[in-house]
């Protein structure tokens, strides 16, 4: 948990980093705002009950997140250039979190999430692998040349 706590933070500081339109006051206040959240989440304040909902609004937020992808790419008839390899990826991750999560857990929640999730990241590899089979015989999607 806090190794991903910490990659979490690193990730948030190199966007700031690297956004050329962030003041210190902007990053001071991400800042505090990380460092007052972790104090509430490892501090023991944040009941079960309110962990377990943070839990479970997690996956509809990672799940809804892809369907506008989802939907553009069936709108411009393939995903142009996203990595197949890197959805397949994602759906075996998808796949190894079902079953550590029932082989260690058992959570009904985090399985029923992780599954939805699956289905969504499915669904984009299935779309990848259409664009690069259209791509191999000839065709293009209308985002292939972009």
């Amino acid at each position: 948990v806090v190794f991903c706590w910490a990659q979490d933070v690193a990730i948030v500081a190199l966007v700031l980093w690297f956004t050329a339109h962030t003041t210190k006051r902007q990053g001071a206040v991400v800042a505090a705002s990380v460092a007052a959240w972790s104090w509430f989440l490892f501090s023991g304040a944040c009941g079960p009950a309110l962990l377990l909902a943070l839990q479970a609004c997690t996956m509809p937020a990672m799940g809804l997140g892809r369907i506008p992808q989802i939907v553009l790419a069936h709108k411009n008839g393939g995903t142009g250039e996203l990595s197949l390899i890197t959805s397949l990826l994602n759906v075996i991750g998808n796949v190894i979190r079902i079953f550590t999560t029932i082989q260690l857990t058992g959570d009904l929640v985090l399985t029923a999430g992780h599954s939805a999730i699956l289905l969504v990241n499915g669904t984009i590899a299935v779309q990848c692998l259409q664009t690069e089979l259209k791509k191999r015989r000839g065709g293009s999607s209308r985002l292939a040349g972009a």
